[in-house]
């Protein structure tokens, strides 16, 4: 008995310990294993987990999703759940749509220095690639703090075939293509428009292939090999071009990226990722200058839509006020076009001016930054009064349609405050809605680094682009029947004179949900475990009846005979119970500078009438203006960039 009761025991012990320490549901770290999508977006945009209310999760989709969620692509509209983010933790870039100036996607991955989830150009300058996708995908733009802007384009000035990257059928058999692609670097160079066809193209060459890769491993982050299309895009047949290399993930869309350098430029190899000592690609030998690997992941806290201003958004015309922007005085009879109106206390018209600036940090790939300086031009009378402003006909504006709108700005010496103003006006001039943010911004907004140009160091400062700050706010606009258009205009509230660089009015996703929540695991409980039965103690042997003598008489003729007497005694007896155990057991990111906003609706009330002022606006460079050039499809640019921050 005793021996049942000890194995009962371990049993239970046991069953116990492999309940609590077994792989649960909601701890387990199984790699999700992917069917192969035949579609072009699913490795554009990242995968998300959302729960049973199409809400997504905290969760890295590099894993199976868990217990009670479903795998997705992100849509339009939704929060961020995580973020992809570098091996050091330098940059984050994730992959998501937002909306063109019709309300499609628009496909684009952020590069996102910290303050992270806040859009500046400040402080290593954020940035991204917008997306363009018909029989190719492809790069339409991008924005870095190197080159600031730059448009691409395919032959004959197309937008949708510029910076290839593969087919969007049947890319999984791989493939190379020889095209054509010019450069626009609008954003140092004053003298065009973002939208501007390029000067010239060249003609290199795109491979793509799929092929299995395994990601991070470095810096203590986890390796993860997942299935990648691969495009190598910038060999130049007989010459010796720099290449750039992507790689993109059903997880998380563009997951790494790499720069190659002809080995015979001697540059250095890069520690940003484990990379061989070189690579020969073509018949050429090449060394990888820098790269970026984002498969490492961050849990987001809150339900957000990075707030990223894209061209391919904008409402705005000449929003980077480039020569064919108008400069009207007040003059309600043009769309599109940048006016001024209203006086300071003194009476003068606000004053405007356009510069170029030829800091040797703002003409590395151009002749210089645009930028549109005012001030006051004495006391200031305030929104509604002064303003520099663009119209847009109101047919263009969606109704209950959400907009994102600011303007990125510095002063030229101590703090001081602007005003951006959305108003909705009818033909009479009455403001029948808006909304405005307000904003104070410094000479610098960023950390005050220096940045390196041909070996000399320049201060963030002395580059007007470097050291603006972003100034918006999202809203929902209404759109009255009896509303005929709607006006952009920006304040200056202080005396200083402001540098404003761009100028955005975009449309904006809507948040369609918060977080989601990970349900609880369901988790079986075993069955109760049986008691063992105890084995019963054999009755014991009774001894064997002792034999007694018999007599037997047989009756014959005159004979009698007697039998002999017979003992028969049975053998000595011990009784014996064998002891039995038995066991038994059951397995079972607003902007970094001071704001403030506020909206209203209005059904009367005009706007202030213009003065009749007729001065006009001046263009000058404020230092000479050196130039530098590059083909139309060097990939010395962008993301990682090639000069050093001090």
């Amino acid at each position: 008995m005793r021996a049942s009761i000890i194995g009962f025991c371990v049993s239970t012990l046991f069953l116990t310990l492999l309940i609590l320490f077994a792989p649960h549901p909601a701890f387990a770290q199984a790699i999700a294993n992917l069917a192969n999508s035949t579609v072009a977006t699913d490795w554009i945009v990242k995968d998300i987990c959302v729960d049973a209310s199409n809400s997504p999760v905290p969760f890295d989709p590099y894993y199976a999703c868990p217990q009670g969620t479903a795998r997705s692509k992100i849509q339009v509209g939704d929060p961020l759940p995580y973020h992809n983010i570098d091996q050091f933790n330098q940059q984050q870039a994730d992959a998501f749509p937002l909306l063109d100036t019709s309300g499609n996607a628009l496909y684009f991955h952020t590069f996102d220095f910290a303050p992270f989830n806040q859009f500046q150009l400040n402080s290593g300058s954020d940035g991204y690639d917008y997306y363009s996708l018909d029989s190719w995908f492809a790069a339409a733009g991008t924005r870095d703090g190197g080159e600031y802007g730059e448009a691409f384009f395919g032959a004959n000035c197309s937008t949708n075939d510029a910076w290839l990257f593969f087919p969007t059928s049947n890319f999984m058999a791989g493939g190379s293509v020889q095209a054509a692609i010019g450069g626009n670097s609008w954003g140092q160079n004053y003298n065009v428009a973002a939208s501007t066809c390029p000067p010239g193209y060249s003609n290199p060459v795109t491979t793509w292939e799929f092929k299995s890769v395994t990601f991070g491993g470095i810096n203590g982050n986890p390796s993860k090999t997942m299935n990648a299309m691969i495009s190598y895009h910038g060999f130049v047949p007989g010459a010796e071009a720099a290449m750039e290399v992507f790689w993109f993930t059903q997880q998380y869309g563009p997951t790494m990226w790499q720069s190659w350098v002809p080995a015979d430029q001697h540059p250095a190899k890069t520690s940003n990722c484990p990379v061989p000592d070189n690579i020969s690609y073509n018949g050429v030998t090449y060394v990888v200058a820098d790269c970026r690997d984002w498969s490492q992941t961050v849990l987001a806290s809150d339900a957000e839509i990075p707030q990223w201003p894209l061209p391919g958004a904008n409402m705005l015309q000449h929003f980077n006020f480039d020569n064919e922007g108008g400069y009207l005085e007040n003059n309600d009879s043009n769309f599109n076009l940048w006016h001024r109106g209203g006086n300071s206390a003194e009476g003068n018209e606000i004053n405007w001016s356009l510069y170029n600036s030829s800091a040797p940090l703002d003409t590395r790939f151009g002749p210089g930054v645009r930028y549109l300086a005012t001030n006051c031009a004495g006391t200031c009378t305030g929104a509604g009064v002064q303003e520099i402003y663009q119209d847009l006909p109101i047919n263009s504006i969606a109704n209950q349609g959400t907009y994102l709108f600011g303007i990125d700005a510095r002063s030229e010496s101590d703090s001081g405050t602007l005003q951006v103003t959305l108003q909705e006006i009818d033909a009479n001039g009455t403001v029948l809605w808006q909304d405005q943010v307000q904003g104070t911004v410094a000479a610098d907004n960023g950390d005050g680094r220096l940045n390196a140009v041909n070996g000399a160091a320049y201060s963030e400062a002395s580059s007007v682009y470097l050291s603006t700050a972003f100034i918006h706010k999202t809203t929902v606009i209404p759109v009255y029947a009896n509303a005929a258009r709607m006006r952009f205009y920006i304040t200056p509230l202080t005396p200083q004179t402001f540098d404003i660089v761009d100028t955005w009015l975009n449309r904006f996703p809507a948040l369609q949900s918060g977080l989601g929540t990970i349900p609880a695991p369901i988790v079986s409980t075993p069955p109760p475990v049986s008691t063992p039965t105890p084995v019963s103690t054999p009755a014991p042997v009774s001894p064997p009846t002792p034999v007694t003598p018999t007599t037997i008489t047989v009756t014959t003729p005159s004979i009698t005979v007697t039998s002999p007497s017979v003992t028969v005694t049975s053998p000595g007896q011990s009784n014996s119970s064998h002891g039995s155990s038995g066991s038994s057991g059951s397995a079972g990111s607003s902007s970094s500078t001071s704001s403030t906003s506020s909206s209203s609706t209005q059904e009367s009330g005009t706007t202030s009438s213009s003065s009749n002022s007729t001065s006009s606006y001046g263009t000058s460079d404020d230092s000479s203006n050196s130039t530098s050039s590059r083909n139309a499809h060097s990939s010395h640019r962008r993301r990682s960039w090639w000069w050093n921050w001090w």
